[in-house]
């Protein structure tokens, strides 16, 4: 293969100098965007799956709530937010009466402008914007799932008459999907309800695990979340689809539920890849701003990785990290250098943090992960992994770890769109 092979690192792109060959790209199947998001938007209120149609569900004198993405999350909102606020203008609801929330979950609070590049220029300026606070003292408890997480939710969005969900679809490591169920826990709850949802990934682990990127049927963190939100009987979820390019390819409205599973199975026929063999080396990139833009993002895209190398390969991980680990709780983890200490901290005092810290030390302990990233490189070594400075360092790497033989190697450009799945 001649060709030059670009992987998004930040805002801007790395060529990949030299791979050993034969290699495999592994990419999504080709989706075009809509020239017209509005169209798309139009026609999937018009056509609500599981519901009432749109104009049924909101009415004069309304207050409505809009929970949308941070800016970790791209979901294509600027696009559809005017044209979404012009339906419900349509309805009788006033501006005044609308408020987007910001489903941070424990993420750190946006600045201004981080908010207006959620939502566009345009919607900034008509409507009240504003971030989650995951305090318990911000939150109202509502009950308690069958696993035993107390479903806490924001006050300021309890306080609406009308919820209206608004997030794109992606694969999860361990929630199956993004979006949907998750606009509500993790989005707007408390940090003790996301704590105790997140616990569940321990709780169910194992080759036969129902956890895990594109699983939803048995998986108890998306099964939770979804108890979740039936507390709160959100109005209306609308969910975009985006291509590896970060266009809108469709977009499903309707029912919390049965609408988020139809954009699942849609988003999975795309987007999944089946390969033939595991590979000796896999080089991943999280695919640019924003979806690395920390460490804690990134750790996604070596996740799909992981799960397509062999033990004892090689992942080479390409992902900026330009605002450092993503949360100051994440890191200090790392003085337990021992994954199975570290577990027993966990299981004893659990931390979302903690857990996403196991994670990457329990690949680490079975691959080699080379990291080409903006940390600093004794935190690099001290989470376990090899720093890098480029990626002609990694071929120097990957030339004298199988210089006897000819290993396997595949490149995934998209480390947090494409799943690709071994055929057994």
């Amino acid at each position: 293969m001649s060709e030059v092979l670009q992987l998004r690192y930040g805002k801007g792109v790395l060529e990949v100098p030299s791979p050993p060959e034969p290699y495999d790209v592994i990419a999504a199947r080709p989706a075009q965007p809509d020239a017209d998001p509005v169209g798309l938007l139009a026609s999937a209120l018009d056509h609500p799956i599981s519901s009432p149609a749109f104009e049924a569900l909101f009415s004069p004198g309304d207050s409505v709530g809009i929970i949308v993405p941070d800016a970790t999350r791209y979901s294509g909102v600027e696009h559809i937010l005017p044209e979404l606020l012009n339906r419900l203008g349509d309805c009788g609801i006033k501006e005044s009466q609308i408020e987007v929330l910001f489903a941070l979950g424990i993420h750190r609070s946006q600045t201004r402008e981080e908010q207006k590049q959620v939502v566009g220029t345009k919607a900034a300026a008509r409507i009240a914007l504003t971030d989650h606070s995951s305090d318990q003292s911000s939150c109202r408890h509502l009950g308690t799932t069958s696993r035993g997480t107390p479903v806490e939710i924001s006050l300021r969005g309890l306080a609406k008459s009308k919820l209206l969900l608004l997030g794109t679809v992606t694969f999860h490591y361990f929630a199956g999907f993004g979006g949907g169920r998750k606009m509500i826990l993790p989005g707007i709850a408390s940090a003790r309800s996301c704590a105790a949802n997140h616990l569940l990934v321990l709780a169910d682990s194992g080759p036969h695990s129902g956890v895990g990127p594109g699983k939803l049927d048995r998986n108890p963190v998306h099964l939770d979340m979804l108890e979740a939100c039936e507390l709160v009987r959100p109005t209306l979820l609308i969910s975009t689809v985006l291509n590896p390019q970060r266009e809108i390819i469709r977009i499903f409205s309707g029912h919390y539920r049965d609408s988020h599973i139809r954009a699942c199975h849609y988003y999975a026929s795309l987007f999944t890849a089946q390969v033939g063999q595991a590979y000796d080396i896999v080089i991943v990139s999280a695919g640019g701003h924003p979806s690395d833009i920390n460490f804690i993002q990134a750790h996604k895209a070596i996740d799909t990785a992981f799960h397509v190398t062999r033990p004892g390969g090689t992942i080479v991980a390409v992902a900026e990290c330009a605002e450092g680990f993503g949360h100051p709780e994440f890191f200090p983890w790392f003085v337990h250098r021992d994954i199975k200490i570290l577990e027993q901290h966990l299981r004893s005092s659990y931390h979302i943090y903690g857990q996403t810290a196991h994670a990457t030390l329990r690949k680490a302990s079975q691959v080699d992960i080379l990291l080409l990233s903006g940390l600093k490189a004794d935190d690099v070594r001290t989470m376990q992994m090899r720093p890098i400075t480029s990626l002609a360092e990694a071929m120097d790497f990957i030339r004298d770890k199988y210089r006897r033989h000819k290993p396997s190697l595949c490149i995934l450009p998209h480390g947090t769109t494409i799943l690709p799945v071994v055929k057994h």
